[in-house]
Parts: C-alpha cells; sequence; structure tokens
C-alpha cells in the first residue's frame, strides 16, 4: 500500500536555501546518472531481445533450411515446426517471412505491457495488467527498457523489410516473387496489428482481475458517459492521481481504506474536502459545479496552482473546504517503496528487488560467454560467431532508435512519429546494404567478414528498427483520428519508402553477379548463402 509522509512546513522552510544552491547541481548529477543507467539496462535487454529474436527464426524455419544445432534440429523436425521459410533458398511460402513469429511475439507482449492510459483506463498505472501495489510499478526504468529494449528487439521491421526486398529482386537464375512479397507486406502488418490488439485486450482483462476496485470505477465512468453523453462529468475525476481519485468517489479498496484508518490524521485534509463536496459530487443534475469541482481539484493537486478568485467565491458559497485540500497537497506526499512495508516483509522485498535486478545482466552475459565458448570450440561454423558479435552490435542500435524517439511528435507534423520513422527507414537500409555486401563475399575465404556484415543486419540494423513501437504507434494514430487516415498514411509512407530505398540499394549489388574474392558467376539460389542473413 502507498504511504503518506508528512513534510513540516517550518522544516521545508528553514531547507528552502540550501535546496536552492544545490539544485542545479543536483538535477545535473540525477538525470547523468539516469541516463548511464537507462543505457545500460537499454543495452542489456537488447542482447535478449536479439537472441530471442534469431532463436525463434531458427526453431520455426531457420534450422529446417541450415543445420547449426543437431539437438535444436531434431527437436524442430520431430515437432514438425518449419513453418517459416527465408523466400530465397526455398522458393515457396517466402510471405511467412523468417522473422514473423518473433514480431507475433513482441507485439503480443507489447500490447500486454502498455501503461493504462494508452488502454483508455482512468489510472496512471505504468503496466496496467499487474495490480496497482505491485513492486514493479515503480521500475520506470525497467519499463523503457523493456518496452523499448526487449520487445524492440526482439521485434525487427528491418528483417521483415529486407526478406521482401529479396524476393522482388529475385536472382540471376529465378525470377521474381513479386506478389508473394506484397502478401508477405500485408500479412506482416496484419499480424502486428492483430497480435498488439490482442495484447491490449488481454492486459485490460488482467486489469480487471487484479484491480478489481479499479474496475468498478471505470464501469461507473462510463456508464456515465453513456447515459449523459462526454460532455456530462461523472462524480469520478480522471484527471487526479490514483488514490486521491478513488478516495473522493468513494471506490477505495479494502486495504486503502484500513490504511487510511490507520493514517487517519495524515489524510485529515482529504477527508474534509471529501465531506464538504459529497453532495455535489454525487448529484445527477449539477453539472456545471461539479465540472468546477472537478478544476479545482486538478488546480491544487495536479498543477500544484491556486484557484482563481471565481472558483474560490463558488468554493465559499458552496462550503467546499479548499483549505483543507490546500494543506493536504501541501503537506503530504505519497512514497510506494519497500520501506513503507512491515519489517517481516522489508527484507524479502529488498531480495527480490535485487534478484530482479541483476537477472538480465546474468542472462545478457550468459548468452554472450555461450556464443564465444561456442564460436571457440565449433571452428567450423560461422554461426555462433555470428551470434555474439550481433549480441555486441545490438545495443548500439537500440540506443540509437531510443535517442531518435525523442524526435516523435516534434516539427511541422507533430502527430508524425519522427524519430521511428527515421530509426525503420535507415535500418532497412543498412540491413539491405548488409546483406548486398555479404552475398558480394560469397566466395571470399576470410572467416570474419560474413559474419560481422550478418551482425550489423542481425544485430545493430534489427535492433535499430522495431514493428512493435511501429504497431503501437500506427494504432495509436488509427484511435486519436478515427475520421482522417493518418494511421494509414503512416504505415503506408514507412513501408513504401523502406522497399523503394532498400530496394535500390540491393538490386544493383546482388545482380551484379560478381562476388569478391571469387570468379565471375552468375548468383546461384544457394540456401547456404542465405544462412543467417534474413533471421
Amino acid at each position: 500500500m502507498p504511504s503518506l509522509v508528512l513534510h513540516g512546513n517550518a522544516k521545508k522552510n528553514d531547507a528552502n536555501n540550501d535546496r536552492s544552491e544545490m539544485h542545479g547541481k543536483n538535477k545535473t548529477q540525477s538525470n547523468s546518472k539516469e541516463l548511464f543507467v537507462t543505457i545500460i539496462y537499454l543495452s542489456t535487454f537488447a542482447v535478449i531481445g536479439e537472441s530471442l529474436r534469431s532463436f525463434l527464426g531458427r526453431l520455426f524455419g531457420g534450422e529446417c533450411s541450415n543445420k547449426n544445432s543437431d539437438w535444436l534440429y531434431n527437436f524442430v523436425v520431430s515437432l514438425n515446426l518449419c513453418l517459416t521459410t527465408n523466400g530465397i533458398s526455398v522458393r515457396s511460402g517466402g510471405a511467412l517471412f523468417a522473422c514473423l513469429p518473433a514480431n507475433i511475439v513482441g507485439c503480443f507482449i507489447m500490447g500486454a505491457t502498455q501503461p493504462s492510459r494508452d488502454l483508455g483506463l482512468l489510472n496512471t498505472l505504468p503496466i496496467a495488467f499487474l495490480s496497482s501495489n505491485h513492486w514493479f510499478q515503480s521500475w520506470k526504468v525497467t519499463h523503457i527498457a523493456l518496452r523499448t529494449g526487449l520487445l524492440g528487439s526482439l521485434t525487427t521491421f528491418a528483417s521483415w523489410n529486407t526478406q521482401m526486398v529479396a524476393m522482388i529482386t529475385g536472382t540471376v537464375n529465378d525470377g521474381s516473387q513479386f506478389f508473394s512479397a506484397i502478401f508477405g507486406y500485408f500479412l506482416g502488418l496484419e499480424a502486428a496489428l492483430a497480435s498488439l490488439v490482442l495484447g491490449q485486450n488481454f492486459a485490460i482483462w488482467m486489469h480487471r482481475y487484479h484491480n478489481p476496485h479499479m474496475a468498478k470505477e471505470e464501469d461507473v465512468v462510463i456508464a456515465a458517459f453513456r447515459s449523459r453523453g462526454c460532455r456530462s462529468p461523472s462524480k469520478v475525476n480522471t484527471a487526479l492521481p490514483d488514490y486521491e481519485r478513488r478516495y473522493l468517489a468513494s471506490f477505495s479498496s479494502l486495504s486503502e481504506l484500513d490504511w487510511a484508518e490507520k493514517n487517519a490524521p495524515f489524510i485529515e485534509g482529504l477527508r474534509n474536502w471529501k465531506r464538504s463536496t459529497d453532495k455535489v459530487r454525487h448529484s445527477n443534475t449539477d453539472f456545471a459545479l461539479l465540472a468546477t469541482l472537478h478544476e479545482i481539484e486538478k488546480i491544487i493537486l495536479v498543477l500544484n496552482e491556486e484557484p482563481d478568485d471565481n472558483m474560490l467565491d463558488i468554493s465559499k458559497r458552496m462550503g467546499w473546504d479548499v483549505a483543507s485540500l490546500q494543506n493536504f497537497s501541501k503537506d503530504i506526499s505519497i512514497s510506494d517503496d519497500c520501506d513503507t512495508l512491515s519489517e517481516s516483509k522489508q527484507s524479502a522485498c529488498c531480495l527480490t528487488h535485487i534478484i530482479y535486478t541483476c537477472m538480465p545482466f546474468l542472462i545478457s552475459a550468459g548468452l554472450l560467454v555461450t556464443y564465444a565458448l561456442m564460436d571457440w570450440t565449433i571452428t567450423s561454423s560461422r554461426f555462433y560467431r555470428t551470434r555474439w558479435l550481433s549480441a555486441l552490435f545490438a545495443p548500439f542500435g537500440v540506443i540509437l532508435r531510443w535517442r531518435l524517439s525523442f524526435l516523435n511528435g516534434k516539427g511541422k507534423w507533430k502527430w508524425f512519429p519522427t524519430g521511428t520513422f527515421i530509426a525503420n527507414l535507415a535500418g532497412s537500409m543498412i540491413s539491405a546494404i548488409a546483406v548486398g555486401v555479404s552475398i558480394q563475399f560469397e566466395n571470399n575465404g576470410n572467416y570474419w567478414i560474413f559474419p560481422i556484415l550478418s551482425a550489423i543486419k542481425i544485430g545493430f540494423a534489427g535492433c535499430l528498427t522495431t514493428l512493435s513501437t511501429f504497431a503501437v504507434e500506427s494504432n495509436t494514430l488509427r484511435k486519436n483520428y478515427p475520421q482522417q487516415a493518418k494511421g494509414f498514411y503512416y504505415m503506408f509512407i514507412s513501408l513504401f519508402l523502406s522497399c523503394v530505398f532498400s530496394l535500390a540499394i540491393y538490386a544493383p549489388l546482388t545482380r551484379s553477379g560478381m562476388p569478391i574474392g571469387g570468379e565471375r558467376t552468375p548468383i546461384q539460389n544457394s540456401s547456404k548463402r542465405w544462412e543467417g542473413l534474413l533471421v
């Protein structure tokens, strides 16, 4: 449960001078520390996401055409998991592209881990499907790493686009698979959006299961909007923080009510305000007064400002205890940490935090070490060399994408996700270059060139681009602009330009038929050439 902590006003006034002197320095140090921690977490989760994408690609088709592991090959064949192909070494089924399973899984999880506001819910939970008092709700940096690092790297826009471009181009000996590639674009887009929406619906269902008191509150608001119309407010002030909103609307859970009873002195101001305003709050006719009441609460509790004279006059006439609400806002804050738990639970809480904090780092380090050892022991395969090189390139791609995301919402077209668009377009072009150049080195005996180029394509370009965020943005634009086609504009522009630019790069490289380091021969339809490139 949250804990209200009293701040003495005199103590705050005494500390004002010291705080003002140190504010600039502390803010800079805090921002630098947060930036460093975010980069570390993004890098760690990117390695896990990239490795999981590669594994799913091998599991559902890649291992069938290129045997790299005896145990994995036997497992895939025994369960008949050969569902996808690269569309090149196998001249059919390319619309079911190699990274489709990873994209479906990643988009579903992205939908399931959306914050409440993005799902249209009243509360402000960072992870909607968890309970409101779950310890993971306060791990803001991990939320960024989970969505941007892990899921953004698990799904890839570049590999999907590159396989479609390769199918459109075809080879010297075989013609283009143009229509299969176009179908592959539609299939990939629809699968991503459907998986995202399914994940969001799952998150809403889990949210209602874990937070029944919030579900009741949301049902009341929805019913009010349906019966009164969107212009008439309900008794629930959706602009307020979760605890205050539920308390004032009488939707507090039993544990919250019990906590409020034990900490009665700390919320006396909020209680007095509630008593003085309950008559208007539960009225079905005084909509204008209720709207004014909500605005006063928002100004004091959210904006930390003073109501204007007109609002104060209305409050005085109606007998609303504005002074108590102001005292509550000034003298208390809500804390939600292990320190607020009982002593018996503090150790378990802290230990849980430590385990979950260290787990991603241990997993990513274990993957890197495993890949390196397998590369060292199995010298005849370049598969594991590509794996650990891809893991090293992955953090650079995800960090660049994260920084580019700050461009979203800026510029002339504020609705257009510029940062994600640039990341997907640039990553698609880099992926096309890497695949095209690697084909030129087909007959070159260098053991490092092909793995490095594959790692650039899979690790850097694959993590620079993202399909999960692309799907979220497209779906959000569709909902925010239901009468306009902005979501479709964004999807079409991204896919069309990525295809055209990548095709302009890839086609000349692969049609030249001049492998570097070998004789001039037509590019053959060799499955070995495509090993690991389109995963």
